[in-house]
């Protein structure tokens, strides 16, 4: 068994009053056992007790009978003192205050795990996507528990069992006092499944499109593209202040739905058992020379494109299957996929950053341009090569100053596609699926 100790925040959450009422529950058992009752007599006389509304149902009196009946066995002799005798003593004395000593009497809040639930009954792993793990005690509440920023092995662990809770397939129990909650679940040693070492995955993010190609070594085994253009354009013709309710509603239901994009992509890694994802390097910022493209355009770079929640959140999430996820320069990228293939343009871009991260990072033979020669390149774009270029970066820049258009949209695609609503009819992501 495994338990993982955290410290959480809450706003207007009591948890003493909780702790208070389950504490009744558990001492009350406990004298009960003592007097020779059985458990059914036991669970019908806790419901007739007063002061204890926030735990007055099933699940909450089975966890504290669960909790009496551990004491009862330590000590069947009903003279046990909770807290601890030196608490008491401490007290008598008049060593200690009122209340530290009601609080050191209190017990945490103990829910066993059940797997036919979702792992916990009261209790719902969110860390992946929020850093949060909520307590439902009862269907009217829900409190959230924020979560610090947890280290990368505690993480890997917790990710592992939210997957895992909400497939149905492992139980966790919760101890939540008030400063820091205990997760406690039976490892299992699978956190690597099979994934295999020349499987990989490019993406390219844009602001309104994430192209994604799968690759076994160098051959191309699938290809999506995303398209978050439906969503981007209402919040651009939208022409509301930010802090206005349906700005605030659509800037939600674009996180929300980048995160579903991340999850359907983490999906598809696991199905293909890929074991790299490579991503753009996007730690320097975007170029200040964008500034003369206006307003709208600086809006869209800076405050609709989402690849930061993208990466961090699919990284959580193949983290958890052994996976891992590489940042790669992504200099001339766009460039050279569109200059040597004819898929849109998210994709061709995707492709060289999965040729370039396997390349470069695993494979480790520093070719961080593919290898230039006429043959790689579409028909349109060889008369520029022989022009006397030596390289690549020598041919990109020659394109650009020429300032013919090279990115490759849908409609100029030559492969035939399937456009389908991403996730579910009111989803405003397409999802373009490519033979």
């Amino acid at each position: 068994m495994i338990t993982i100790k955290l410290p959480y925040t809450s706003e207007n959450f009591d948890i003493l009053t909780y702790q208070k009422q389950y504490s009744i529950l558990i001492r009350y058992c406990y004298n009960r056992l003592c007097e020779g009752k059985t458990q059914e007599e036991i669970k019908k006389l806790c419901y007739t007790l007063n002061n204890i509304e926030l735990v007055n149902n099933s699940w909450f009196v089975q966890n504290a009978f669960n909790e009496a009946k551990t004491v009862y066995k330590r000590d069947p002799s009903g003279k046990v003192i909770f807290g601890g005798k030196k608490n008491f003593y401490d007290r008598l004395k008049g060593k200690k205050d009122k209340l530290p000593f009601i609080e050191k009497r209190l017990y945490p809040v103990i829910i066993q795990g059940e797997t036919r639930l979702k792992g916990n009954r009261f209790f719902t792993l969110n860390i992946i996507d929020n850093n949060q793990i909520i307590f439902k005690p009862n269907w009217k509440t829900k409190i959230i528990l924020d979560l610090p920023k947890i280290n990368k092995n505690y993480l890997k662990k917790l990710s592992y069992i939210e997957e895992k809770s909400k497939n149905k397939e492992l139980p966790f129990c919760v101890k939540l006092d008030s400063r820091f909650i205990y997760i406690s679940f039976e490892e299992e040693n699978d956190y690597d499944d099979g994934l295999k070492q020349n499987r990989y995955i490019g993406i390219d993010s844009n602001p309104e499109f994430i192209g994604i190609t799968v690759f076994e070594n160098d051959k191309l085994i699938d290809t999506k593209l995303f398209s978050l253009t439906k969503i981007i354009s209402k919040i651009k013709i939208l022409n509301k202040a930010s802090n206005s309710k349906q700005s605030k509603y659509l800037q939600n239901k674009l996180n929300f739905e980048i995160l579903q994009i991340s999850k359907n992509i983490s999906k598809l890694a696991i199905y293909h058992k890929c074991k790299f994802i490579f991503v753009e390097d996007f730690s320097k910022k975007i170029s200040s020379n964008n500034h003369h493209k206006g307003r709208p355009f600086n809006r869209l770079i800076n405050n609709l494109w989402k690849k930061e929640i993208l990466f961090k959140n699919l990284e959580k999430r193949i983290n958890i299957v052994g996976g891992r996820l590489f940042r790669i320069n992504p200099a001339y990228t766009s460039y050279i996929g569109n200059l040597k293939f004819d898929y849109p343009d998210p994709i061709n871009a995707s492709m060289e950053i999965a040729r370039r991260g396997y390349d470069v990072i695993i494979l480790k033979n520093k070719k961080f341009y593919p290898s230039l020669t006429i043959t790689v390149l579409k028909d349109q774009w060889k008369e520029y090569f022989n022009e006397g270029v030596k390289d690549w970066k020598e041919l990109c820049q020659l394109i650009k100053k020429s300032k013919v258009k090279y990115r490759v949209s849908l409609d100029e695609c030559n492969h035939s596609f399937k456009v389908f609503s991403a996730f579910h009819k009111k989803s405003y992501i397409d999802l373009y699926e490519f033979r």
